[in-house]
């Protein structure tokens, strides 16, 4: 399964339930596997849930949480290079 079939497979069971945006409040992510997934749309998502999950660049993430996967890893390769 592609991991972006993933991403089309939860939009469309919360247009199903009509549950959009999907509340991901006190979800618990450790080790999901979100690369590729739209994340866009949830709500109650904050940034120590996603520290734990498998992101990659392919991950979309609400603009506040993708400036912060972005700062986190600028400050990774800084610390990589000392």
């Amino acid at each position: 399964m592609d991991h972006s079939d993933i991403g089309r497979r939860i939009d469309a069971t919360a247009l199903r339930t009509g549950r959009l945006p999907t509340d991901m409040t006190k979800a618990i992510l450790i080790g999901a596997d979100l690369r590729g997934v739209d994340l866009r749309q949830v709500r109650g998502l904050t940034w120590e849930q996603l520290r734990t999950a498998v992101l990659d660049p392919g991950t979309r993430l609400p603009l506040g949480l993708r400036l912060m996967w972005a700062i986190e890893r600028f400050v990774e390769r800084i610390s990589l290079r000392r």
